[in-house]
């Protein structure tokens, strides 16, 4: 039958009398319990034997933020779509197994959608009803909104999980200090693996305390914390450092109940400490030159070493940029190499030639690298330096005697190869020849061809064996200098008489060009050696040039006379410019010699230069000929002087 819209189940009514007692007792015990049911703070909803919701309280739409029960979606599947995800199938499978064991109730938790889109946590106290037949006909469930005590729950648990999950040991006492709570960190650092080994135990038997147990208490309970180091001792008796968060702990009333303490094992950083210390003292006192500068390349620290070497006071430094240091000796292209590496990240190594405050000049051997943060970021430069200014000097001499070593054993070797050369053949044409000029088979016209190579023979050893004479007394500095006055063009026509034959024979012009009103200088100096110099320049030129001409003469310019000696020959390349002035040294170097001579002519030349106070140069290009330019000091003035001197005196 229905009543008010219900469906009531009545099986043993006999008479209306009866059911009219019945709807009233159902009347007054509904408006009974819906009394109770819309007033009450939990909500309660009723559902039917098919399971669809036949009543919901206010607080049950409440709770799900709702005005009305049509907004509700009151079938099974509607209900099913309300459960978080997570939560609907084990929900209705709990549900259906409690009525398939035909159990009175059930209690569980679930997360619900609420009508804003979010999702609350709600309990349901469910009750079941059976027919006489052992059926579900319905139930009625009592729900209350658990989401606050969920989240304190969580909050909780969270909590819980972190102080036993916490990196840091945590220990929790009692107001005497007695341990009522460790967690496993404190367990590991010292040693123990069981919390019940610890409790109850004084702070005492955990570190060496430096401040009485009472005194940290007493501070504690005064101002509600206290931090500090101590040195802890393990289970085992080893010793490590500590440092102490302590804290007092107070109840809702603010009555003190208990101390919390968080601890961190310091060891290693206490370990950096002394070595951080030890690196100080070792930078400090370190016998190299270090410097740190900000990326802009300004100084920010420097060690006492670089005051020291530089003059500079660390308070003049601090500020100024790094090039405080550069003298202008240091290429350009040195700073761009070491710039480019180091912002690249990379560790620069090379010399660099620095100024001193007082201006002295000093070498310095670097090595600069960039300083990174923890995100590999470039903050700073560290520049260590050495004065390697010594070193360099000595380097430079051990450089110099090599050189001279290895010249001299150069000068051994060509002057082996070359005396074996330039002596032996001359001396077996003159003994080949000697020995055929007494034969009585030959004609006189034959035997003054003989005469005619062992004369030029001779000629050749003669002036082979001066060469060296020459050169060694050079290369040990024992020639002597005589100066004396002479006129100039009287040694030029000497030259232009003795040469003009030997170009005629080999078709060459020989030209002498002297400046316009110049014939009639009179040079103070050596005669000897300077016609010796031209002399090797001249017989090179004509030696080397096998068409084309030959001048010679010379220049007078400020403070020096400059011979030249002009050919149209082979020339010389560039490279064999460099070394062609070394002893021994011809242009072409090739077993089949093109050419006689010593190959000590332009040594010579260069030597007599410089004893006269002046130099030698060449400018050449292959296979366009060569212009050697040979010049000595010359005073016009001066030199009228000494000559006017020298006359008076009968010289």
């Amino acid at each position: 039958m229905h009543y008010k819209g219900r469906i009531v189940r009545v099986t043993s009514l006999t008479d209306i009398t009866d059911l009219k007692h019945v709807e009233d007792a159902l009347q007054e015990s509904e408006e009974k319990y819906r009394l109770i049911a819309e007033n009450t703070s939990d909500g309660i909803i009723l559902f039917g034997d098919d399971n669809t919701i036949q009543y919901a309280s206010p607080a049950y739409l409440k709770q799900l933020g709702i005005d009305e029960i049509v907004q509700l979606k009151r079938t099974p599947e509607g209900i099913y779509s309300m459960i978080h995800p997570d939560d609907r199938d084990a929900v209705f499978a709990e549900i259906f197994k409690a009525i398939e064991l035909k159990n009175s109730g059930l209690t569980y938790s679930y997360r619900v959608k609420h009508a804003a889109g979010h999702y609350i946590w709600r309990e349901d106290n469910a009750k079941f009803k059976y027919n006489s037949s052992g059926n579900y006909s319905g139930a009625y469930v009592i729900c209350r909104d658990i989401t606050e005590r969920k989240r304190a729950e969580e909050s909780l648990r969270i909590k819980d999980w972190a102080i036993e999950s916490a990196i840091n040991p945590i220990a929790i006492s009692d107001l005497s200090g007695n341990l009522n709570y460790v967690n496993p960190a404190f367990l590991k650092l010292w040693g123990y693996t069981a919390l019940e080994e610890m409790l109850g135990k004084s702070p005492t038997s955990f570190w060496q305390m430096d401040e009485n147990e009472s005194e940290i208490i007493g501070i504690l309970l005064n101002r509600g914390g206290w931090s500090g180091e101590m040195v802890a001792q393990s289970r085992n008796g080893s010793l490590f450092d500590v440092h102490i968060e302590a804290s007092l702990v107070t109840n809702a009333e603010g009555q003190p109940f208990c101390l919390l303490a968080s601890f961190a094992d310091i060891t290693e950083r206490k370990k950096a400490e002394k070595e951080l210390r030890k690196l100080t003292r070792a930078v400090e006192q370190s016998p190299v030159s270090i410097v740190i500068t900000n990326l802009e390349g300004n100084i920010i620290y420097g060690n006492p070493k670089v005051c020291e070497i530089t003059g500079y006071s660390i308070e003049e430094l601090l500020g100024e940029n790094s090039c405080i240091f550069q003298s202008g000796e240091t290429p350009n292209e040195t700073y761009k190499n070491l710039w480019d590496t180091i912002i690249s990240g990379k560790e620069w190594r090379g010399e660099l030639h620095n100024k001193k405050k007082n201006g002295e000049l000093y070498w310095e051997s670097a090595s600069i690298s960039p300083i990174f943060d923890t995100e590999g970021k470039i903050t700073d430069f560290l520049a260590v330096k050495e004065d390697i200014t010594a070193l360099k000097k000595l380097i430079t001499n051990l450089e110099a005697a090599k050189e001279k070593a290895e010249a001299g054993n150069r000068l051994k070797t060509a002057f082996m190869n070359n005396i074996s050369h330039e002596i032996r053949t001359p001396l077996n044409g003159i003994i080949g020849f000697s020995s055929l000029i007494i034969q009585p088979d030959f004609t006189d016209e034959e035997k003054q061809q003989f005469y005619t190579f062992i004369n030029a023979s001779s000629n050749r050893l003669i002036n082979t064996i001066t060469s060296y004479m020459d050169i060694s007394l050079i290369a040990s500095g024992n020639i002597e200098i005589h100066r004396k006055p002479f006129k100039l063009q009287n040694i030029l026509n000497q030259f232009y008489e003795q040469f003009e034959p030997l170009c005629t024979v080999k078709n060459l012009i020989l030209r002498l060009i002297i400046p316009k009103k110049a014939d009639d200088i009179i040079l103070y100096s050596d005669y000897e050696l300077i016609q010796k110099a031209l002399s090797h320049l001249l017989d090179n030129a004509v030696k080397f040039t096998n068409a084309g001409e030959i001048s010679f003469g010379y220049f007078i310019k400020t403070g020096l006379l400059e011979f030249f000696v002009t050919d149209t020959g082979n020339g010389i390349s560039k490279e064999a410019q460099a070394r062609i002035f070394e002893n021994f040294v011809q242009e072409e170097v090739v077993n089949t010699r093109g050419y006689e001579g010593s190959g000590l002519g332009l040594s010579i030349a260069q030597g007599i230069a410089r004893l006269l106070g002046g130099e030698i140069r060449v400018e050449s290009e292959k296979n366009t000929g060569s212009t050697f330019y040979f010049y000595v000091p010359y005073d016009a003035i001066d030199n009228e002087m000494k000559v006017s001197t020298m006359r008076l005196q009968g010289s």
